[in-house]
């Protein structure tokens, strides 16, 4: 076995492995948020990185027949979606060479600015987003008990 190099990706927001932090892919990258997998929702990326791909195989899909191929994370070894090689229907060529990953499998980490985005967490573990300098006023116009994150 050899090294393995992993990408890091720089953006403003992007996706990475539930299990052990490495990037997958850009925010940017993103072509729909409408899919759904066996155990829920999912996402089609146009390009992901730090993945090893598994062999390709015949898979039937809520979208008919496709030639497939399992993604899994290159650091942990977690399958976390799987890459869409060939499709059977005309209407589903859009999906050749575009990616799923499932939606329990990563999570998101999104770089804000700072100066204009400023998070206020109500009660009940909700957030709102509110743009601009955030202030005692303005809590007390939403009618919660907030606190402020810091915003420096």
């Amino acid at each position: 076995m050899g090294r393995i190099f992993l990408v890091e990706l720089k953006g403003r927001s992007y996706y990475k492995c539930r299990f052990c932090n490495s990037h997958l892919a850009l925010a940017d990258s993103v072509l729909s948020w409408s899919f759904n997998c066996r155990r829920g929702r999912a996402y089609l990326f146009s390009d992901v990185v730090n993945i090893m791909l598994g062999p390709q195989e015949e898979r039937l899909m809520l979208s008919g027949m496709h030639t497939v191929e399992d993604i899994f994370c290159c650091c942990c070894g977690q399958i976390v979606g799987w890459k869409y090689v060939a499709a059977h229907d005309k209407n589903q060529k859009y999906k050749e060479g575009k990616f799923v990953l499932e939606r329990f499998k990563f999570i998101i980490n999104r770089h804000t600015d700072a100066k204009n985005n400023c998070e206020i967490f109500l009660k009940k573990n909700i957030f709102k987003k509110i743009m601009g300098p955030a202030n005692n006023e303005e809590a007390g116009e939403i009618g919660a008990t907030v606190q402020l994150q810091s915003c420096d």
